[in-house]
């Protein structure tokens, strides 16, 4: 999947070097992607925006979704059957 757009852009270095004082937003996303089998790419270009591109093995996709429905479901106490 891939999200985009032709905003202002940033250099990627510069923002990556600054994580301690930033914050983790990308590196978050990197951290999920990976943790599922996945990777993100980050691509931004000064004055011509940025394309983010999550890459998932089709495999981990239905469990992933799983998983998070039932650490809902287990949040709230209760017990919910997944359909296809």
């Amino acid at each position: 999947m891939s999200v985009g757009d032709d905003g202002e852009g940033f250099n990627l270095l510069d923002v990556t070097a600054s994580y301690p004082r930033r914050g983790v937003g990308m590196a978050g996303m990197q951290e999920r992607a990976k943790a599922v089998g996945g990777e993100v790419e980050i691509d931004s270009q000064l004055d011509q925006g940025t394309r983010a591109t999550l890459s998932l093995p089709l495999g981990h996709q239905r469990t992933c979704s799983q998983r998070m429905l039932a650490q809902g479901a287990s949040r709230r106490g209760g017990e919910e059957s997944l359909t296809e």
